[in-house]
């Protein structure tokens, strides 16, 4: 195991941060749990471990980017919450279609990139947290 994910974190297949996403916690709390991670690791990376802190930081955002994207059944499909179904929903009926699966895949294929371009822009000044003395 690396240092960024050490096997003492994992018990029975699933590690510390599987089991915080598997409702010992709020999505509030692990998002939370995640964010405080990462800015804690990008800050204080020059000062103490490096690059080291920066995989930690890394390991974190991943793990936030998969925790906030469309989840997946075991065949593969898209499982979009409830409020990005409503949303998916809308825009279709917004377009005519109540059906037609290629509109709605394409559909949730925007709004999946819409977050993730929503949370890049949230993430873009990291590098100026720490010039705030």
């Amino acid at each position: 195991m690396s240092a960024t994910k050490p096997s003492y974190y994992s018990n029975n297949g699933k590690d510390l941060l599987d089991r915080f996403e598997g409702g010992l916690m709020t999505a509030e709390q692990v998002r939370g749990f995640y964010k405080g991670n990462i800015i804690k690791y990008v800050t204080r990376y020059q000062d103490k471990n490096g690059t080291e802190d920066l995989q930690k930081a890394r390991t974190y955002l991943d793990r936030l980017i998969k925790f906030e994207g469309p989840k997946h059944d075991e065949m593969g499909n898209t499982i979009l919450s409830k409020s990005d179904s409503d949303r998916v929903m809308k825009k279709m009926v917004e377009n005519g279609s109540k059906h037609d699966k290629t509109k709605l895949e394409a559909t949730a294929k925007d709004e999946g990139q819409k977050l993730f371009d929503a949370w890049k822009d949230v993430f873009k000044d990291w590098d100026k947290l720490g010039d705030q003395s």
